[in-house]
């Protein structure tokens, strides 16, 4: 069957057991997976069954990747015509006649085959290397002075100024798509980024005021106050001896929490404008804003005289703010002139209050 398809083995018996496993090679299959298939071991599969190249190692010395199938040549765009490919070792030709009386072994049709494909490449070589090395002696031959080389070389040179690698072709093609999924992706971290910036900044914040608060207090810029709810507990006394047997009723507590009211009082240990600004608009120690307050209740959060006289004194402060900002000024710069004024003449806080 082997000799009536032109095939020429040794081994008869394995020839399937040593083409499987150079298939399975050149697919790209590990030789641990190759062995373990056969269940061969290691010398027997390398000696045996597969091909004496080592592959990857060969890929890799010429300038391509070691997986198969990675590599490109633009010189193999156009293949020669028979009648180039016959100029070289013409010699040859005779023993590609099917009615030549030569060895059928496998060493000489092997060579035979490898020289048949050796025109191919030193016709697409020697079109490279013209162009790289034209004053080369090789290329006085005739072979590469003839008509049929020079056409050859014409119509390859120009496959190859046209001719795209297909990795290239293909990243061009995936370029838009890949270009796109990474700017959704980035959208979505940028989105999700700022989220986080602002949750950072919250926290921020809300640590700058527990801070402020904190300071506030132990400077003694803002009161201290410690609410005791007042209960009143009614106790109903009973015999314990008449009442043995029910020891769970002697206490009965009668809880009457006082009534709620809205009071507050100002800090009177602040030094600065800073500070009597920031008590009026975000309120210090934790206690709500004395602009709070007066939305909130009006001025019944002031319940005694004195603290509706420190008011109206603290009022000519924040009525000299409000006056610079309708002038367009900031806070800080409305703050810090009349902290300023302050300074440079040697007042008080009470002082300023009573000058302005």
């Amino acid at each position: 069957m082997f000799y009536a398809l032109g095939l020429n083995f040794k081994a008869k018996t394995h020839v399937g057991r040593g083409s499987g496993a150079r298939m399975a090679e050149l697919a790209g299959a590990e030789e641990s997976e190759i062995r373990r298939l056969g269940r061969w071991n290691s010398q027997a599969l390398a000696g045996c069954y597969l091909a004496a190249i080592p592959r990857s190692a060969v890929r890799t010395l010429a300038g391509f990747p070691p997986e198969p199938g990675n590599y490109f040549l633009k010189r193999a765009a156009v293949l020669p015509s028979e009648a180039l490919q016959k100029m070289v070792f013409p010699w040859l030709d005779p023993f590609l006649d099917p009615s030549a009386e030569i060895e059928e072994t496998i060493a000489v049709q092997g060579f035979i085959s490898l020289l048949q494909c050796l025109r191919i490449v030193v016709l697409q070589d020697a079109v490279a290397l013209s162009q790289k090395y034209p004053n080369h002696p090789i290329f006085s031959l005739q072979l590469f002075r003839s008509d049929r080389f020079l056409d050859y070389r014409a119509q390859l040179l120009t496959a190859m100024d046209s001719e795209e690698d297909p990795t290239e072709s293909n990243l061009r093609r995936f370029v838009p798509a890949l270009a796109d999924k990474i700017n959704n992706v980035h959208q979505s971290l940028m989105i999700k980024s700022s989220e986080i910036r602002q949750e950072v900044l919250l926290l921020k914040q809300q640590a700058f005021a527990a801070s402020q608060g904190i300071n506030d207090v132990l400077s003694g810029r803002a009161p201290l106050y410690i609410n005791v709810q007042n209960q009143a507990i009614k106790q109903n006394v009973t015999d314990p001896a008449r009442d043995a047997d029910a020891p769970s009723q002697h206490l009965q507590p009668n809880i009457d929490p006082s009534p709620h009211r809205s009071t507050a009082k100002m800090s009177r240990s602040l030094q600065t404008v800073s500070d009597v600004w920031r008590e009026y608009t975000h309120g210090l120690g934790g206690s709500p804003s004395i602009e709070q307050l007066d939305l909130q209740f009006g001025n019944s959060w002031r319940q005694s005289t004195a603290e509706r006289k420190f008011f109206s004194r603290r009022l000519k402060i924040y009525k000299a703010i409000k006056a610079k900002l309708s002038e367009g000024k900031t806070e800080d710069a409305a703050v810090e002139e009349l902290e300023g004024m302050r300074l440079s003449r040697g007042w008080s806080l009470d002082k300023l209050q009573k000058s302005i």
